[in-house]
């Protein structure tokens, strides 16, 4: 095949005369498109962000104390302890997933409530905003609603979690105090009523100074000593408790019930043990007792709680060589009130009893002014500045008319490549040069075609009326024309070719019927007989003979 050069026009001429492939690719991909997307199109899922900024500020007791740094947390601490275990367990219980009485502990057994609270968390995302301290708090749902109301639950959940946290030692201080405080009440008013009673009964209003002194000493003595007992009681029944449910480190975060003095190392031991054992509900969230995170942590557990058993060893021994002595003392008191009016003994116990619960009464009111004022500096870390609202649409659904534009482009792309692919693997002659190569003959001229849609737009139909003739015989008919003039270069080559060979006949012949014959042997002898020649043109399609009807002739005798 001959080799040229293709230019711009060529690439026109490729994509005008495969418009249809095109227009068809263009067509198929971008309905091909629209279905898909269609019918891949997925649940519509909506999105809301509800923010919420991590104070860096403290009151004055805390920043003197220390524990202004202690506040300063890693905020990525902050976003993972939202979506834990105690938190979502609080926001199921407002979002009314679960109900309200039900304890951490009776969740986790319960495989429905556990799915629930496990479910929720895949709707949240917690993520800090880069550079800041805000937290942006993502959910997710089905419903537009559901997701700002989730959103918003959440962000609440945890701004009452943090609060609870880090005044978590004034909050149960305060709910002690006020339970004393009322039983301590009631005790004081039964000991005056008993008093009251007495004194009206035996009408003893006083007595002597050594009765006083002897009552007194015995009085503190007494209050003393059973005050030993209480604490042994306590710390007796935690150390049962750690020996019974610490073999395995398994232990409720509520069942440290015991309350040391905030100097002793018993205090700083029970907060570490605590702050353990709430980090192990929130993995144990996420992962199995075998995960090495949980192994670890219950490995410190075990050992917290060694130091805990020393520790309380220790303090039983103090306690125990104390009781004995108060004992010793005790019976020593009671040995000389002995001689003592019996009815002056009772109305001493009776004047102890009150001066007692009113001493302990007037102690706790202060304690718990104490602690009011300590609550009213609580720290607040967490502030929601800007709450969830209700997206308008969907997150997940991908726009129709950018996937039809995506196709449309597609099939556009497609369907030249199939173009010009169909254009490289056509066989069929196209160029001069082609022609030449393959028949190795030259060409001689090049008649523009004139077939049906060119009579179309001349306004001329099909037929043998006096137009179609004017159009078939457009040499004699229409001398100035392009087919005309090229068939004066037709006819001026073989004039040339004719002083070569010394040709006088010219054969015009096809490989098939409606390809031009008659119509270019006819305007070749016309243009010959302009030329001043002497033409003699033959009908030779002895099938269907045509020259007759061009010139009007009658088609009797025939050529046969």
């Amino acid at each position: 095949m001959a080799q040229y050069d293709v230019d711009l026009r060529d690439y026109w001429r490729i994509i005008r005369k495969r418009k249809n492939i095109i227009t068809l690719m263009v067509i198929l991909v971008g309905v091909c498109s629209y279905g898909f997307a269609k019918v891949k199109e997925p649940i519509p899922l909506y999105s809301t962000t509800a923010a919420i900024k991590i104070e860096r500020a403290a009151n004055l007791a805390s920043i003197l104390t220390g524990g202004f740094w202690a506040q300063g947390e890693n905020l990525d601490t902050h976003a993972y302890i939202i979506t834990s275990y105690p938190v979502l367990v609080d926001a199921a219980k407002a979002l009314g997933l679960l109900k309200a009485n039900r304890e951490l502990d009776d969740i986790r057994q319960n495989k429905k409530e556990l799915a629930t609270i496990k479910s929720l968390q895949s709707k949240v995302e917690a993520v800090r905003e880069e550079g800041t301290n805000i937290i942006n708090i993502t959910a997710v749902s089905r419903k537009p609603a559901e997701a700002a109301t989730v959103a918003n639950t959440v962000a609440r959940s945890y701004k009452s979690y943090n609060i609870k946290e880090k005044n978590r030692k004034t909050i149960e201080t305060k709910a002690f105090i006020e339970t004393q405080l009322d039983k301590t009440h009631q005790d004081l008013k039964a000991a005056e009523s008993k008093l009251q009673s007495f004194r009206e009964g035996y009408a003893l209003i006083s007595m002597d100074a050594q009765t006083r002194n002897i009552l007194a000493r015995l009085n503190s003595v007494e209050a003393e000593y059973e005050k030993v007992r209480r604490q042994q009681g306590e710390i007796e029944s935690q150390f049962q408790f750690f020996n019974k449910s610490t073999a395995n480190a398994n232990m409720p975060v509520n069942r440290l019930q015991f309350s040391p003095d905030p100097g002793s190392p018993l205090y700083s031991l029970k907060a570490k043990l605590g702050d353990l054992l709430l980090k192990r509900e929130t993995l144990k969230m996420n992962f199995t007792d075998e995960h090495p995170e949980i192994i670890g942590i219950n490995n410190n557990i075990r050992a917290i709680v060694k130091e805990l058993r020393n520790e309380m060893q220790v303090l039983l021994e103090k306690l125990n060589a104390k009781e004995k002595d108060l004992n010793k003392q005790l019976n020593n008191l009671r040995r000389e009130s002995m001689g003592l009016p019996e009815k002056a003994l009772q109305l001493v116990r009776l004047q102890r009893e009150v001066t007692m619960f009113e001493a302990l009464y007037s102690n706790l009111k202060t304690k718990y002014q104490e602690t009011l004022i300590a609550e009213s500096g609580r720290v607040v870390e967490v502030s929601i500045v800007r709450p969830a609202l209700n997206p308008s649409r969907p997150f997940n659904i991908p726009s129709k008319t950018m996937i039809v534009m995506t196709g449309i482009i597609m099939g556009l792309i497609i369907g030249v490549i199939f173009a010009f692919g169909f254009e490289v693997f056509d066989t069929s002659m196209g160029t001069i040069e082609d022609v030449e190569d393959l028949l190795q003959v030259p060409v001689l001229g090049v008649i523009p075609f004139m077939g049906k849609d060119e009579k179309i737009k001349r306004g001329i139909k099909t037929g043998l009326s006096e137009k179609d003739r004017k159009i078939d015989l457009i040499a004699h008919y229409d001398p100035k024309s392009l087919p005309a003039e090229a068939f004066r270069t037709l006819r001026s080559n073989l004039e040339f070719m004719r002083v070569d060979k010394k040709s006088k006949s010219f054969l015009v012949t096809s490989s098939f019927v409606q390809e031009g014959k008659t119509f270019n042997a006819v305007n070749l002898a016309l243009s010959m007989a302009q030329a001043g020649k002497k033409v003699l043109l033959v009908e030779a399609d002895l099938r269907k003979p045509v020259i007759h009807k061009m010139f009007g002739l009658n088609r009797i005798p025939g050529l046969t």
